[in-house]
């Protein structure tokens, strides 16, 4: 995680974001439908929003 972290603010200079979420997977292949993708991507999305920041960074 330092590493990620580093490279946010050191090496790309973004500013340090007031939320910042790590989503890891498991050893098997993981398959999500298309709606159950974007309804986990617009959670995110309104979990960055809500903290009030204007720089989160999604990847």
């Amino acid at each position: 995680m330092e590493q990620v972290w580093d490279l946010l603010t050191k090496h790309w200079q973004l500013p340090i974001p007031k939320l910042l979420i790590s989503v890891t997977g498991g050893a098997q292949r993981f398959e999500l439908n298309n709606r159950l993708k974007a309804v986990f991507k617009r959670g995110l999305i309104n979990a960055a929003v809500t903290t009030g920041s204007t720089n989160s960074h999604l990847f």
